[in-house]
């Protein structure tokens, strides 16, 4: 992504994952959507407004991949006791977990 928008291998992680702006997403003190716009603030000083939106859209696409074996081993675990997912995920967990068709696979999410 950084090299389709002219930025530096590594350029948008080193923002996205710096203290300063994941500390507080994580933490829940800021949305997922004030996360990736104050990456998309940063990044426009350096390559204008429109292509820092562009580019955090672009990044922010690829939400994964499900991993059978893990799921299946879920699914064994949850005939037995609840399944409960513990993240420092974003605001936007549900909406990936529903993207991914796993929101039916666990028993809660925090």
């Amino acid at each position: 992504m950084d090299q389709t928008y002219g930025l530096t291998a590594g350029t948008i992680a080193r923002i996205a994952f710096s203290p300063t702006h994941l500390t507080p997403a994580i933490s829940g003190r800021v949305s997922d959507h004030q996360w990736r716009s104050g990456i998309a603030a940063e990044l426009a000083a350096m390559i204008g407004q429109r292509d820092a939106r562009d580019a955090v859209a672009a990044w922010s696409a690829d939400i994964g991949t499900v991993d059978r074996t893990v799921l299946n081993l879920i699914r064994q675990v949850r005939r037995r006791c609840p399944v409960i997912i513990l993240s420092n995920a974003t605001s936007r967990l549900r909406q990936d977990l529903s993207s991914l068709g796993l929101d039916d696979e666990v028993d809660v999410r925090r």
